[in-house]
């Protein structure tokens, strides 16, 4: 017989399915935009982080991690494949007319957004499944709390009560552990307080 420490560290992390976005609000570059700014003598304002994203298809999803996989350099996308994806620079550009590009991410975590959920900064999001992976919360035992109390009854008319211990339903709780985060997001941290949800604090 194994014991309980032994069967949870056998306990794999669940299978990751990873999901391709690409923004269509702040283009990294819009050509048509930048020469009409040089023609009136516009100042280039400094590009805002996007909010706006849109999943690609399941055929598209499913060519976009193949590639990514296999370090594969571009994915034509879209109907009639208009558009391709650059992989490396996590790019999606027009093919055949000039036109703005947009970013492009690979989405395994995610995070609310005015009120929308959005995938995580590809950065980030590797720091958070590094913290995931070191910390296990997939494997993490539970604390049980099971209370067992007297209660007196009677039952079925009967007027001699009777003591049956009776047990208060059963709570589940992880242990919340912590991913202290690098670079551009120093200061902040993950909590994990499950295997499918943490907190960015």
């Amino acid at each position: 017989m194994k014991s309980t420490p032994e069967v949870l560290n056998e306990i794999f992390p669940p299978s990751l399915t990873a999901h391709w976005f690409h923004a269509i609000d702040s283009p990294i570059v819009d050509p048509i935009a930048e020469r009409k700014k040089k023609r009136f003598g516009t100042e280039t304002q400094q590009r805002v982080p996007a909010k706006c994203w849109v999943p690609f298809s399941k055929r598209d999803n499913a060519a976009l991690e193949k590639a990514y996989q296999t370090n594969y350099s571009t994915v034509p996308v879209n109907e009639d494949y208009l558009f391709e994806v650059d992989i490396s620079k996590r790019e999606i550009r027009p093919v055949y007319w000039e036109g703005p590009i947009f970013e492009v991410r690979r989405a395994i975590w995610f995070t609310q957004m005015d009120g929308s959920w959005v995938p995580c900064e590809e950065k980030m999001s590797k720091q958070i499944e590094e913290g995931y992976l070191k910390h296990k919360p997939y494997q993490k035992p539970v604390v049980k709390s099971v209370e067992e109390i007297d209660i007196t009854e009677a039952a079925n008319g009967n007027d001699e009560p009777s003591n049956k211990p009776v047990k208060k339903p059963e709570v589940e709780e992880y242990i919340e552990e912590k991913e202290y985060l690098l670079g551009p997001y120093l200061g902040q941290y993950v909590v994990y307080t499950s295997s499918t949800h943490a907190w960015l604090l």
